[in-house]
């Protein structure tokens, strides 16, 4: 079977696709048929009796041929029409690289004196390609990716397939083409005219690639990125916030906790001071031994996001799923709609700085928001299934309350709902005006589930609006507003499962190697391990709990040292997390491995041991009793 040699031109998909749906060898014998039509209507289309259309496809089929007999190997592509190109005899076509579909874009024409990029230069290109526009049209980046191209229509079974491929061409086409675009597109506007090109892209943003997203990010990232700014000192008292988290009482006030001390220093900084990407500030915990070498600053964003998804604080709340146990997403936490003071909202405007920094530096936070949360913040639209995944009760409930079919007057002596709905922090919210005293009739009960619907989706617009509010102080916020909710979730807390073979490609080995027994013994215990063991282990060890993306991410690579002393059972190991390092004794089995790691990981919180003249000092600021 032929394998094609040059992609297919879209038109030819989307306007003749029934032409290409027949067997092989009637295809053959079809397309050579028309193929001697085509040629005698090149030289004498006067006198043709066929129409427009049958023309076309004559046109169509010849060309199918030709692609087919063409040489599959190294052809670059057309950047219009997607066929091969081949080179004409120097002199004849200046050189120039020529498109072998005749009948490009449906002109009637077989030669011009244009190029199909409309050159000023009169040249005769055959609809094609010609040597002026090839350096400085879109056919340049066509050229650079034509063998990604072909080799995907390689693997691929022409006669059923081509559908397939013109859809993947149509959509490649267009994020190159959108990547040129978007600096000219106003994002930044929250109401876009429907149908306009700002409204259609926030609407279709799952079609965009995600390098075509990337590349204007990190561009304006680059720009805006803080080029004077120095390291401050932010000094943090751990006493302090522990002693008030045993009183049981969130941190309304931003006085006690371990993010209100930050957020006292920070947050009336100059926002252009925090867009840095390597290390923000020198963090000293006061009454510790630890000099900030990059562990203690790693453990600041740790103990933010753990205060976070805590009673220590009042922004957040577990899902509806998570207090009742029922559903997806018990694990995660919610905005609280009824965090509404000014110390509070300006408290989650600082949670979405905290996430600009995050996006800067890749020091991600251990955040565990739902899809609704994340698609307030780019300007997405939440709907039913988001209510689901936080509270599976509520829309069942719904569901059953819109679909139930009964008397009205049984209804009304069985059902007894006014027009009031709990929000996701418990208080009773009236839906319409009076409404604790409206009752829900049989016939209003369509009114009332759509109008509990759409609080709940909305219920946290006011603080997500703050965190926005707060992002778009330290990243082009506009620009975020292209990604999908799950993209600009990676972007804030990478990803939360940790990646032992990744982590495993970038470990150095000192005075000890990867074959050694009890090397070997720790990377099955890391297999072995829970999620939420592994991200202990991390923490212990690097201060986070959430690898970066790739390899070429890391800021250092891990290291396993042994540890010399004896006997080895008996010791546990020792983490260096400015250095991203572990001692690791040589255990003598894999179960005592796992024992002493899991003691360490899940005991072992304090940085507690640079018994230095500075670390000295950090020591001397005093533990609050």
């Amino acid at each position: 079977r032929f394998e094609m040699a040059r992609a297919v031109p879209v038109e030819a998909f989307l306007a003749n696709g029934e032409a290409f749906e027949d067997e092989d060898e009637d295809e053959e014998h079809s397309m050579s048929d028309s193929s001697s039509n085509s040629s005698n209507s090149r030289s004498s289309r006067g006198s043709d009796p066929r129409t427009p259309r049958e023309e076309r496809q004559a046109a169509l089929n010849a060309a199918a041929v030709e692609a087919r007999e063409a040489n599959p190997a190294k052809l670059p592509v057309c950047a219009k029409c997607r066929l091969g190109l081949t080179r004409k005899p120097q002199g004849t076509w200046n050189t120039g690289w020529t498109c072998d579909w005749p009948f490009h874009e449906g002109r009637n024409g077989f030669t011009s004196n244009d190029c199909v990029h409309g050159c000023p230069t009169v040249i005769q290109c055959n609809w094609g390609v010609c040597d002026a526009c090839w350096n400085t049209c879109e056919a340049a980046a066509m050229r650079e990716s034509s063998d990604t191209l072909q080799e995907t229509a390689f693997k691929l079974d022409v006669s059923k397939n081509r559908p397939i491929l013109a859809h993947f061409h149509v959509i490649q086409l267009l994020n190159q083409l959108l990547i040129a675009t978007i600096p000219f597109v106003n994002l930044a506007d929250p109401s876009p005219v429907v149908g306009s090109l700002a409204h259609l892209l926030l609407k279709y943003r799952g079609l965009m690639y995600e390098t075509a997203k990337m590349s204007p990010i990190s561009s304006a990232l680059d720009v805006t990125a803080a080029t004077t700014s120095t390291q401050f000192d932010l000094n943090i008292s751990r006493s302090r916030a522990r002693k008030h988290a045993q009183s049981g009482q969130p941190d309304r006030d931003a006085r006690y906790s371990v993010y209100a001390q930050a957020f006292r220093v920070m947050h009336g900084m100059p926002p252009s001071r925090l867009r840095r990407s390597d290390k923000l500030y020198s963090t000293k915990f006061m009454g510790e031994h630890a000099v900030d070498g990059g562990g203690p600053y790693r453990e600041s964003f740790m103990m933010y996001t753990q205060e976070l998804q805590s009673t220590a604080l009042s922004l957040l709340l577990r899902t509806p799923n998570g207090r009742h146990g029922v559903g997806f997403n018990r694990e995660k936490w919610i905005l609280n709609p009824g965090a509404t003071s000014s110390v509070e909202m300006e408290m989650f405007a600082f949670l979405g700085k905290l996430m600009g920094i995050a996006m800067r530096s890749k020091d991600y936070l251990a955040l565990n928001l739902p899809s609704i949360v994340w698609k307030l913040l780019v300007r997405d639209t939440p709907v039913k299934e988001d209510l689901e995944g936080i509270d599976f009760s509520l829309v069942r409930s719904l569901d059953l309350l819109r679909n139930i079919n009964m008397d009205p007057a049984l209804y009304a002596a069985t059902f007894f709902e006014t027009f009031t709905t709990n929000s996701a922090d418990d208080r009773l919210v009236e839906l319409v005006p009076q409404g604790s005293t409206k009752d829900v009739t049989y016939e209003t009960r369509h009114q009332y589930c759509d109008l509990v619907l759409n609080y709940r989706l909305h219920e946290f617009d006011r603080q997500a609006a703050a965190i926005r509010s707060g992002l778009s102080t330290i990243v082009p916020v506009a620009l975020l507003s292209l990604c999908t909710w799950s993209q600009l979730e990676t972007l804030v807390c990478g990803k939360p499962e940790v990646d032992v073979s990744l982590l495993e490609s970038v470990t150095d080995y000192s005075s000890c190697a990867a074959s050694d027994t009890h090397i070997q013994y720790f990377w099955q215990a890391m297999r072995d391990f829970s999620h939420e063991e592994r991200s202990a282990l991390l923490r212990f060890t690097w201060g986070r709990s959430r690898l970066p993306l790739s390899a070429a991410d890391f800021p250092q690579r891990f290291k396993l040292q042994s540890f010399r002393k004896s006997p080895p059972d008996a010791y546990y190991p020792v983490a260096h997390t400015c250095f991203f390092s572990l001692e690791l004794p040589c255990y003598s089995s894999l179960e005592i491995m796992k024992e002493k790691l899991r003691y360490a990981i899940f005991n072992c919180e304090a940085i507690d041991g640079d018994d230095t003249g500075s670390g000295e000092a950090i020591a001397a600021m005093g533990w609050e009793e």
